[in-house]
């Protein structure tokens, strides 16, 4: 454990023993714990590390409130000690490892070198290969033992990314492509194609080049992109609900306690759903916040529906 989380630990432990003492609300903790359990789920089946570390941490301390809440006050004053305790112990660990560090230029600094800047740089990138890219991934890096970051003086970032060189071949004259880094965000990201270049095995690299300066850019030093081709966007219908009547597409819908059909035309299809353009207002056809009857046995028009 570190200083600060054992420091947040204690603040959380004060804050439920002196404010939610008798865990009356408890319930509501339980609540907001399940909650976050369901977004820290979601997050690691998509692969958002760094949203998911985030709800880790809200989880554990939801549970220290939630514990801190139920203890008698013997036990709370011994945890209390305990993490008090501990604080000190870590700030005894750390003292007189602190040390001021500078750099000639100004910029932005990130908290990492691994021994491959001098292969993997905008000066060197026209030399980057297929073959290089893996050798670096497969490799452990070994920065100096006195370095403590790496300094960027520009406003602009670059990845170098190996594709299948007929995927890649489709960017060629291309000026931008839009792309997502799956492990960091659902954001998608509008960059520039500096080029296609170096095939090798069937492979090529593609450079791309952002002037978005965020940080978790700046220190993800490999990603996984995602070249995104097109975007849709719509309401979302499961294809279960789909029904045909008198030829003619559609769903049925709850208005009131009444099936309504609404037929309905799609823009994107999978195979467990349909992406749909929502009409102009509710009366015209599939409208936002409409209650779509998913599964119902003889659906019809006017029928009332329990």
């Amino acid at each position: 454990m570190g200083y600060k989380n054992a420091v947040n630990e204690g603040e959380s432990l004060k804050y439920a023993y002196t404010h939610l003492a008798g865990g009356s609300d408890s319930g509501k903790i339980d609540s907001l714990m399940f909650l976050s359990m369901l977004d820290l789920t979601a997050e690691l089946e998509s692969g958002l590390v760094n949203a998911a570390e985030q709800d880790y941490a809200d989880i554990a301390q939801l549970v220290i409130r939630r514990d801190g809440s139920k203890m008698s006050e013997e036990e709370y004053k011994a945890a209390e000690a305990a993490l008090r305790s501990e604080q000190q112990s870590l700030l005894k660990s750390i003292k007189g490892r602190a040390s001021a560090v500078s750099a000639p230029v100004p910029g932005y600094f990130v908290r990492s070198c691994d021994g491959f800047e001098s292969k993997l740089s905008p000066d060197t990138s026209k030399e980057i290969t297929p073959k290089l890219v893996h050798e670096v991934l497969e490799a452990e890096g070994s920065a100096a033992e006195d370095g403590v970051g790496s300094i960027i003086t520009g406003f602009s970032w670059y990845f170098a990314a190996v594709m299948d060189a007929e995927q890649a071949a489709t960017l060629r004259g291309q000026e931008y492509a839009t792309i997502r880094f799956p492990q960091i965000g659902t954001d998608t990201l509008r960059v520039s194609v500096l080029g296609v270049q170096n095939e090798q095995n069937s492979e090529a690299v593609v450079l791309f080049k952002s002037n978005q300066m965020d940080p978790v850019f700046l220190q993800s030093r490999q990603q996984t992109i995602e070249l995104v081709r097109e975007t849709y966007s719509g309401i979302k219908v499961p294809r279960e609900a789909l029904r045909q009547v008198d030829g003619e597409w559609g769903v049925y819908c709850l208005v009131g306690a009444i099936s309504r059909f609404k037929p309905i035309e799609w823009t994107y299809q999978t195979d467990s759903y349909y992406l749909v353009k929502p009409a102009a207002s509710a009366s015209k056809g599939l409208y936002m916040y409409d209650k779509i009857i998913v599964k119902g046995k003889d659906l019809a028009v006017g029928k009332v529906v329990n």
